[in-house]
C-alpha cells in the first residue's frame, strides 16, 4: 500500500484536495454515503472550513512530536466532536484510497512508470502519483484529475462568509464567461442532473472531465498538489519533481480510445477494475470506516 512520507504530508494533501472546493465536490460524488455532504450539502464550504481547522490542529500536534496526530477537540462542543469524527473518517478514506487507485489502475493497465516513479489513473478519475524508496511505494499525491482549482484552495482558507461573498461575484461573472473549468458543483448546476443516478453523475461530472484533462496534458504540464521541487530527492542534486510532469503526459497513452469510454464502456471498465464486487462499489469507503 502506498504510504505518504509523513503524517503531515497525508493531512496536507487531504486539505489540498478532499477539503478544498471545488475538488471536494468530486470526492463527495465518488465516495457517497456520509461523505456526500461534500458534494450535495449547501453548506459544504463551511463543512470543509471546519474540517481544515481540525487538520491544522492535527498538523500542529505532529510538528510538536506527539505520537497521536489526531486534533485535540473540547469534549463539551458537540459540533467540534462531530467534525473530528468526520475528519478521522475522511483521513482514513483518503489514505486507503491510494491503495485502491493503485489496484484498479493496474487491473486496467491505466498506469505508466519511469525513473522510479509511477502515475496511476482509475475509472473514478483519480490520479495517484508515487515513487519508490527502498523498494516501497511512497505516495506524492492523489487527486481527482481536472477538478483541482488553485482559487478554490486559496478560498478554502478564508472564513466561509468571505468565501461566499466572493462566490457571489464569481457567479455573476460566470453568466457571461461560463462555469470555471474543473468546478464540479457549477457543472451540476448548469445541467439537468435531477434524473441522473449516482453512476451517471460520477461519469458525466467527474470521470469524463478527468479523461479530457489527462488527454490535454503535455510534457511540462504542472501537477496539482505537487510542487516543482517535490522535496523527495531520488539522486544527487536531483528530485522527481520534473520527471513526474512528463509521466503525467505519458499516462494518456495507456488509456483506451474515447469511443471506448462512453457511459456503457466506462461501466464495463469500472466493473473490471472492481472485479464486479458489490462490496467495492463507490460507497465501499463507508464500510471500511464504520
Amino acid at each position: 500500500m502506498p504510504e505518504f512520507a509523513t503524517p503531515q504530508q497525508l493531512i496536507r494533501h487531504l486539505n489540498f484536495h478532499v477539503l478544498s472546493p471545488p475538488e471536494s465536490h468530486a470526492w463527495g460524488l465518488i465516495w457517497r454515503g456520509r461523505f456526500s455532504c461534500l458534494a450535495a450539502d449547501p453548506t459544504a464550504e463551511k463543512t470543509c472550513f471546519r474540517l481544515r481547522n481540525v487538520s491544522d490542529r492535527a498538523i500542529g500536534n505532529a510538528d510538536e512530536g506527539r505520537s497521536d496526530v489526531t486534533a485535540d477537540t473540547p469534549t463539551a462542543d458537540g459540533e467540534k466532536l462531530d467534525s473530528e469524527s468526520l475528519w478521522k473518517e475522511l483521513l482514513h478514506a483518503y489514505h486507503t484510497e491510494t491503495e485502491r487507485v493503485q489496484v484498479r489502475s493496474e487491473r486496467l493497465g491505466w498506469r505508466t512508470s519511469r525513473d522510479g516513479g509511477s502515475v496511476h489513473f482509475d475509472p473514478y478519475g483519480i490520479v495517484l502519483i508515487c515513487f519508490e524508496r527502498d523498494g516501497k511505494p511512497i505516495a506524492l499525491t492523489a487527486y481527482v484529475a481536472g477538478a483541482t482549482s488553485i482559487g478554490g484552495v486559496l478560498r478554502s482558507h478564508e472564513a466561509p462568509d468571505d468565501a461566499h461573498t466572493r462566490a457571489g461575484g464569481r457567479s455573476r461573472m460566470r453568466r457571461h464567461t461560463g462555469p470555471d473549468q474543473g468546478d464540479v458543483r457549477d457543472r451540476m448546476e448548469a445541467r439537468r442532473v435531477t434524473t441522473w443516478n449516482e453512476d451517471q453523475k460520477i461519469y458525466f461530472l467527474v470521470f469524463r472531465p478527468a479523461v479530457q484533462f489527462i488527454r490535454g496534458r503535455q510534457p511540462g504540464s504542472p501537477v496539482p498538489g505537487v510542487s516543482e521541487d517535490s522535496g523527495v530527492p531520488i539522486g544527487a542534486g536531483n528530485s522527481w519533481g520534473r520527471r513526474k510532469r512528463v509521466e503525467m503526459a505519458d499516462v494518456k497513452a495507456a488509456l483506451p480510445r474515447m469511443s471506448q469510454l462512453d457511459y456503457d464502456g466506462w461501466r464495463k471498465y469500472l466493473a473490471d477494475a472492481e472485479c464486479e464486487s458489490t462490496s467495492n462499489s463507490p460507497s465501499r469507503v463507508q464500510e471500511k470506516v464504520q
